[in-house]
């Protein structure tokens, strides 16, 4: 069931940035692919430089109990293939990269930070998640996050430029 599930839908990402420039990458592949808007073709494509995370251990022991082997069984060879992957996109047409479904022990969410033409910046850890939908007006990014006892709340953060 799994594979057939994987099979057709395409669990492809894109992220259009406010400059214009169209990113494309899978759950299945390390590549980020910069698409030329009019060709429909790659311009460059550059590659991710931490491990994802896929579905955890504890998720499929979960379901083992509650539905049984064959969704576990479904759930373990997902496991192997595919991880989760968000892209946002940050000042001056930054790449933001969210391979993670769930926080890190310390609840911050790992983010890889690269250039616009797709060069590795680093990694910023924060205290939320950036969904699908946040949304960058320079010099700020909007996005949902949680306040008091987890209710949603709408996140503003500013950027200010280094020194």
């Amino acid at each position: 069931m799994a594979q057939a599930a994987f099979d057709y839908p395409n669990f492809d990402t894109l992220l259009l940035t406010s400059i214009g420039r169209l990113y494309l990458s899978a759950w299945d592949s390390d590549w980020i692919m910069e698409i030329d808007r009019e060709r429909g073709g790659a311009i460059r494509r550059f590659r991710l430089e931490h491990e994802p995370m896929t579905i955890p251990d504890h998720q499929i022991e979960g379901m083992r109990e509650i539905l049984g082997n064959d969704i576990a069984g479904g759930l373990a060879w997902l496991q192997e293939r595919i991880w989760f992957l968000t892209m946002q996109e940050g000042p001056q047409g930054e790449i933001w990269v969210n391979r993670r479904g769930e926080p890190l022990d310390d609840g911050t969410w790992p983010v890889d930070v690269f250039t616009a033409d797709g060069e590795y910046r680093g990694r910023m850890q924060h205290g939320f998640f950036f969904p699908p939908g946040s949304t960058w007006r320079d010099p700020e990014l909007f996005t949902i996050g949680a306040a008091e006892e987890d209710a949603p709340a709408l996140v503003r953060l500013t950027f200010h430029p280094n020194p």
